[in-house]
């Protein structure tokens, strides 16, 4: 990532240790600041198998992806099935795929209708990461990062 030239936006996700009540916290963290543990950026929560999003969790997150400037490296680790509950979020990341942004996304593999546009959109090309192949697959998204970040 040394060799990014372009400015770089976007936000990682972090599932936080559980706590006492076996609760684990999620946030999305906006990869030029410090990360923080708020309200702010908490979007869901999480307990096993069972996955919640916090209403207006996400609506909290767009500013995160409005007023990036064009030509930028937009990071979105990762857009899973929860962010379907938002409508306002669903419509800035596509907005960032649609526009002129050169996008590195991590998309979960459940079928929700908003992964489902982005998994097929026509900017979109998908490296599956298996146990098996992972080495080579890391080496091949290396090279396209590179060059689509110069």
């Amino acid at each position: 990532m040394d060799n990014i030239q372009k400015p770089v936006y976007g936000f990682i996700t972090e599932k936080a240790p559980p706590s006492h009540d076996g609760y684990s916290n999620i946030y999305l963290h906006d990869i030029n600041r410090r990360k923080s543990y708020t309200e702010k950026n908490r979007i869901g929560i999480c307990s096993g198998p069972h996955w919640k999003a916090f209403p207006g969790g996400f609506e909290r997150i767009v500013p995160m992806l409005t007023g990036i400037p064009e030509n930028s490296a937009v990071i979105m680790d990762e857009l899973g099935f929860l962010e379907n509950e938002s409508p306002e979020f669903c419509n800035a990341v596509l907005r960032i795929f649609n526009g002129n942004y050169n996008v590195i996304a991590a998309i979960k593999t459940q079928d929700t209708p908003f992964l489902s546009v982005l998994r097929s959109h026509s900017r979109t090309t998908i490296y599956y990461l298996e146990r098996e192949k992972r080495d080579e697959v890391y080496k091949e998204l290396k090279k396209t990062i590179v060059g689509l970040f110069q």
